[in-house]
């Protein structure tokens, strides 16, 4: 599903965010920054979720790493988007969350990153 362009071979291995060393580095974001992959994978995920039995009202992770595809699944799957800080903002209203107002009674879709791609309900 990730684009071609997605795959870098690089010349030295590089740390990846598991802290393992990798000479093949997948940029999620610039594989899925066409509009037409992106809303093929966040329909696959709106599909794989349904087809797992997982219901939810809310998609989003933490900011960059799942960006993209909370906005994409929120927008194909009629749902609300939100994303999570690193840290507050020390300005403005200085939540951690943004977006809806999550309640304890949300049903929320989490995602970390988007290789591997875990659907959680």
């Amino acid at each position: 599903m990730i684009a071609d362009e997605a795959v870098t071979h690089l010349s030295e291995p590089a740390e990846l965010a598991s802290g393992r060393m990798s000479s093949v580095f997948i940029d999620g974001k610039h594989g899925l920054a066409d509009p037409s992959e992106l809303e093929t994978a966040c329909r696959t995920i709106i599909e794989m979720a349904q087809g797992a039995g997982c219901s939810f009202d809310h998609v989003g992770g933490p900011t960059l790493g799942a960006d993209h595809l909370a906005a994409g699944v929120a927008l194909f799957g009629s749902k609300r988007w939100f994303i999570v800080r690193k840290e507050r903002k020390n300005r403005g209203t200085g939540r951690l969350i943004e977006g809806p107002e999550l309640v304890r009674a949300s049903r929320l879709s989490w995602w970390r990153t988007l290789v591997p791609l875990v659907v959680r309900c």
